[in-house]
This record gives structure tokens, sequence and C-alpha cells, in this order.
């Protein structure tokens, strides 16, 4: 049997031909894209001058962006992306919090491609 290991990235790899035995057990990490991102959205949006209804509203958009992220469709996260955003400047609230804001919005998009990209820019104008 043949393995074709393509690019690796972690803390330690070990590439074996025939047996291994591991003493202690075999520990990692993974991260996923956008999480540090969605993170500092809650925080900004949990200090915002908004309404509880508008709060829970843009929170609720949040979670739908992580759902759509963590899953096989990437492109389902920017409708609420989009709809987040645009509460937001309709709301004053992108005034307000700046690019505390509009700095995490920007690169979720981007976890969508250069379109999305440009079109949250276009948005957050």
């Amino acid at each position: 049997m043949t393995f074709n290991i393509g690019n690796q990235q972690a803390g330690q790899i070990t590439n074996v031909t025939g047996d291994q035995t591991v003493y202690g057990g075999i520990t990692g990490n993974a991260s996923f894209a956008g999480g540090a991102d969605l993170a500092s959205l809650r925080q900004v949006l949990d200090r915002l001058p908004l309404t509880v209804d508008q709060r829970s509203q843009l929170l609720t958009a949040v979670d739908d962006v992580e759902h759509a992220l963590r899953g096989p469709d990437r492109q389902a996260a920017a409708r609420p992306l989009r709809w987040l955003a645009s509460r937001l400047k309709a709301w004053g609230a992108l005034a307000a919090a700046g690019e505390s804001v509009a700095g995490p919005l920007v690169r979720l998009a981007g976890l969508l491609g250069p379109v999305a990209v440009q079109g949250m820019q276009a948005l957050l104008r």
C-alpha cells in the first residue's frame, strides 16, 4: 500500500513505515477558521448601544454564520453575514463600533472569497 501525503502542518508529524507503538497517547488541537472573528463580534455586540431585541437578532445571525462556516457549504454564511452587516449599518451600530466590528466582518467575508470581501467592503462604506 502506498500513501501520497501532501502538505502537512502541525507541531509534530510522524510518518511511519511499518508498525508504530505509542505510549502516553496522541493529542492535538484544532481551531476553526473564523472562530476568533466570531468571538470578537459577539464581544462587540455585547457592548453596543442596542435594544435587547436588536442584540438578540444580531447574535442569532452570528450563530447562523458560525454554523454555515462549520458546514460543508461555506457560501451559506454569505446571507446571514450580509444581513448582519446591513442591520449594524441601519441601526447606527456600525458607526458606533467602527473597525472593531468592520474588521471581523471583512475577515469573515474573506473566508467566502474575494467577491464577498468586495461586497462587504462596499456595504460597510
